[in-house]
């Protein structure tokens, strides 16, 4: 008997079955690819998020702090002032730009620089002057080139040649430098024009000007005591101080800082005393504006805000606050990369010494 093996025949994968699962392999690679591209993205997104504000948090922190010890200059006040001033300053700027020592006015700054080779066009700077008035020392008299103050003071034996120092009552403060030598001088105090403070010394460049000397001598009374004054007049030996703050080029930047082109190059720069230092990338732009009440006699009086370009002389010394706009971005570099998020963030600083 023949045994007879009945074989089945096989069948393989068809080309209809080899396309259909090449078809859903790419669909389902595709959508893990969407889904890893757009969790990509978040999660650029959110890092460039979280850099900015924390780079808000940073810059405004600083600024603020600045602020807050700006002033101090005495008791010199608005309602009672030599030609709307607090200060006479008889300091000579170091620079037109940078208006270091400036303390004609506390706060100040240039509205949209347009030529300059460090600041970026268009953009505001901003500066702010300190003098800590926690040390003080009993006026005497005066002449034209020198005060006299009581040199048994316990706090005379801080003064330096070339320290700046302010001679102030409720009235009027004149600031200048300390031109000679006060340990040897018995209480005289020269503020020469003709003197600038040597290389290695404290306010190194620094010099006096007579610019702005028409008169301000006369409201400081011999022995404390002057038909334009009625309040005590001392010599402040406090700590003096002056920043200055701007936008310019990063020194990691690949290329210049442009507020619409290159904003990722930016970054916020501060004057401290004449040393330079840049505080934090990704700050392209900065605008400032200058408020005060238009009439605190009022019962409800409105805070104008205005621009350097839109105060006048008169008006500098009630300036109460001021309003700075930063621009903000989240510094990408790369070749590859997409635009950098850009965000604008507006803080008002109250000036606590103008109040």
């Amino acid at each position: 008997m023949n045994r007879i093996t009945t074989m089945k025949k096989q069948v393989g994968i068809g080309l209809i079955e080899v396309m259909i699962s090449v078809v859903l392999g790419l669909s389902i690679m595709a959508g893990i690819l969407q889904v890893f591209s757009v969790s990509l993205t978040n999660t650029v997104a959110s890092e460039s998020t979280s850099r900015i504000i924390n780079t808000v948090q940073y810059a405004f922190a600083i600024m603020g702090n600045d602020i807050a010890n700006a002033g101090n200059l005495g008791c010199s006040n608005t309602s009672d002032n030599k030609d709307g001033e607090f200060i006479t300053n008889r300091l000579a700027l170091k620079s037109s730009s940078n208006q270091y020592y400036d303390f004609s006015r506390i706060a100040g700054g240039i509205d949209n620089v347009s030529s300059d080779p460090v600041i970026t066009s268009n953009t505001d700077t901003f500066s702010i002057r300190f003098f800590n008035t926690a040390s003080r020392i009993d006026y005497l008299s005066h002449d034209a080139t020198s005060v006299t103050v009581d040199s048994s003071d316990s706090d005379y034996a801080s003064l330096e040649q070339y320290q700046v120092v302010l001679l102030a009552n409720c009235t009027l403060g004149l600031m200048f430098m300390i031109t000679n030598d006060p340990t040897s001088s018995s209480g005289a105090i020269e503020f020469a024009t003709s003197v600038t403070a040597p290389a290695g010394s404290i306010n190194e460049g620094q010099s006096n000007t007579s610019a702005n000397n028409a008169g301000e001598l006369s409201f400081f009374g011999a022995n404390n005591g002057s038909s334009n004054t009625d309040s005590p007049t001392y010599l402040y030996t406090g700590e003096t101080g002056a920043f200055q703050y701007y936008i310019g080029t990063s020194v990691n930047a690949s290329g210049t800082c442009s507020i619409s082109s290159n904003p990722q190059n930016c970054s916020l720069f501060r004057i401290n005393n004449g040393v330079t230092e840049e505080l934090v990338e990704g700050v392209h732009n900065m605008q400032i504006e200058y408020g005060f009440l238009d009439d605190p006699s009022l019962a409800s009086p409105k805070t104008l805000y205005k621009t350097p370009a839109n105060l006048t002389e008169t008006w500098w010394p009630d300036v109460d606050r001021v309003k700075i706009t930063l621009s903000f971005n989240s510094v990408q570099r790369s070749a590859t990369s997409t635009n950098p998020i850009t965000m604008d963030v507006t803080r008002v600083f109250h000036l606590p010494n103008q109040l």
